[in-house]
């Protein structure tokens, strides 16, 4: 009987060793090649996710629907791929990195790359607008921002160049957890870097940007005669933010500005050079906040006669 038993058991265990669980295994990841003329899109539309798009050299007048967590990235060793059109990123965690787009700005508003999307990174590219009221004087209605980032969390904005562009050259607008680094954005006719409420101009609940981090980018020249603007601008009810290591030159109106809704912010560590012109009243540094004292400022450095940070 012992026997039997024993017996019956090995059985048992033989016959479920050869049972075997179906477990879906995950396709390895595909590289698409875009070639001049493209379209770039096609090689999207086709991609599942987790695939790279490679895009070769060349200019490519497309407007750009990135809608899955892929990877669009410009060829290594070649000469940057020029989009002349825009990004439109709403695929969370996709990548966009190394082109060179020129924005339409002759027609409807449309920003370079806008991200709608979460865990979305966009990294080394340039942007770059027409510039015409560099070279035609008064006030130019705005086309676009050059980067924009609306509603998102845990988006990477790296080593971009933004370049003169008619809107804001980066936009961010009620966004949290999100980074904003090592980025040059120079001669817009709005502000540089502008952190704010989308929402608040949406007409939608209120919804302010919040532990976003901003660090060592680079903004210069940036605002008009014609449009007071400022270099880097904590907008409606930000806070809890940190603003980290900035270089802010020549901008119109003040180099960084907290408006007087603001809160809990962290302002360390900028250099601001030569911000602001008589007619606009513009310093180094403001802070609009009531009461006084609502954001820490600390460790910057002024090197113009504005001094310390104004309220």
């Amino acid at each position: 009987m012992k026997t039997k038993l024993i017996t019956t058991i090995m059985i048992s265990l033989f016959l479920a060793s050869m049972i075997v669980i179906a477990v879906p295994v995950k396709a390895d990841p595909t590289e698409w090649h875009v070639y001049w003329p493209g379209p770039i899109q096609d090689a999207i539309n086709g991609a599942s996710d987790w695939d790279t798009i490679i895009v070769h050299t060349g200019t490519y007048v497309e407007y750009i629907t990135v809608n899955k967590r892929v990877t669009v990235t410009a060829a290594l060793g070649e000469v940057r791929p020029v989009i002349d059109g825009s990004f439109w990123i709403s695929g969370v965690g996709a990548t966009v990195e190394g082109f060179e787009v020129r924005m339409p700005e002759v027609l409807s508003p449309w920003d370079g790359i806008a991200v709608k999307a979460n865990d979305v990174t966009v990294r080394n590219n340039v942007v770059k607008g027409l510039g015409l009221w560099l070279t035609t004087p008064g006030y130019y209605p705005p086309k676009g921002a050059g980067i924009s980032v609306i509603d998102c969390v845990g988006v990477l904005v790296e080593g971009n160049s933004v370049h003169e562009t008619s809107g804001v050259g980066i936009w961010l607008g009620s966004i949290s957890d999100c980074t904003i680094r090592d980025n040059y954005v120079s001669e817009t006719q709005y502000t540089g870097i502008l952190l704010t409420d989308w929402y608040f101009f949406e007409g939608y609940p209120e919804k302010p940007p919040h532990h976003n981090t901003i660090e060592n980018n680079r903004v210069a020249s940036v605002g008009t005669e014609w449009n007071y603007d400022d270099g880097i601008r904590l907008g409606r009810k930000a806070h809890d933010n940190w603003v980290l290591g900035n270089r802010v030159t020549a901008s119109i109106r003040d180099g960084i500005r907290a408006v007087g809704t603001t809160y809990n912010n962290e302002i360390a560590f900028n250099k601001m050079r030569g911000n602001g012109i008589p007619a606009t009243g513009g310093v180094d540094a403001r802070d609009m906040t009531t009461p006084p004292g609502a954001n820490d400022w600390h460790d910057n450095h002024f090197r113009t006669s504005s001094g310390p940070v104004q309220g």
